[in-house]
């Protein structure tokens, strides 16, 4: 492990987010190299680099984000009306009970799965070019996504937030759209964001479900 480590300390890109990411231990660090540096045509020396500089600023993340949503269709961005942000580890349940929240939210949109929305050909062209699809890729789709029509009545969102960054952005959201649509002559109505969590008691079995709702106004 020690001479691994040594190896990739070498490699100017690992030097670099050791030295600029809050990495606990040594182990850590390991981790997420291997996470990094998988087998495909990117070098080592290139992945080490894109990694070190992946945006993990939230702020810096949302603007980016608003302001690509700002440039498209100017001041009159309409989100959903409500949005249920479904969480949850694989084989939690998140597909099987996405209809029975549906039905009881009389939602009829089909749900924004993020995995899929991953597999865009925007975020393929991404991966092509050897970039990586990190939270800054993610926000700007699920963004552009969210301004369809088809979810202004309101929409569930599968696979979002997973990553403090990605639940700090969520706040960032809801608390933009509560000064957008909180003023007195805003047409549109004050957005509800619910977010749900599905996890499995390994104790008991038992499917559990928690649930958040954050109301504006």
């Amino acid at each position: 492990m020690i001479g691994r480590l040594a190896r990739l300390r070498g490699i100017p890109g690992i030097r670099k987010l050791s030295a600029k990411t809050s990495v606990s231990s040594e182990a850590e660090l390991l981790r997420r190299a291997d996470d990094f540096l998988g087998a495909d045509k990117t070098s080592s020396d290139e992945k080490a680099a894109m990694f070190a500089n992946e945006v993990k600023d939230a702020a810096m993340i949302f603007d980016g984000a608003w302001k690509a949503v700002e440039e498209r269709v100017g001041g009159g961005a309409s989100f959903p009306k409500e949005v249920l942000w479904l969480g949850g580890a694989p084989g939690s349940g998140k597909g099987t009970n996405t209809g029975f929240i549906l039905r009881e939210r009389g939602l009829t949109a089909e749900p924004v799965v993020m995995s899929s929305l991953l597999n865009s050909p925007a975020a393929e062209a991404v991966k092509a070019a050897g970039g990586m699809v990190g939270d800054k890729e993610v926000v700007q789709a699920l963004f552009e996504t969210l301004l369809d029509p088809v979810y202004s009545a309101g929409v569930v969102v599968d696979g979002f937030p997973r990553t403090k960054v990605q639940a700090e952005v969520t706040r960032m959201l809801f608390d933009k759209l509560t000064g957008l649509y909180g003023e007195e002559d805003s047409s549109q109505e004050r957005p509800i964001f619910r977010i749900v969590v599905l996890f499995v008691d390994e104790m008991t079995r038992h499917l559990c479900l928690c649930v958040c709702v954050c109301a504006c106004g």
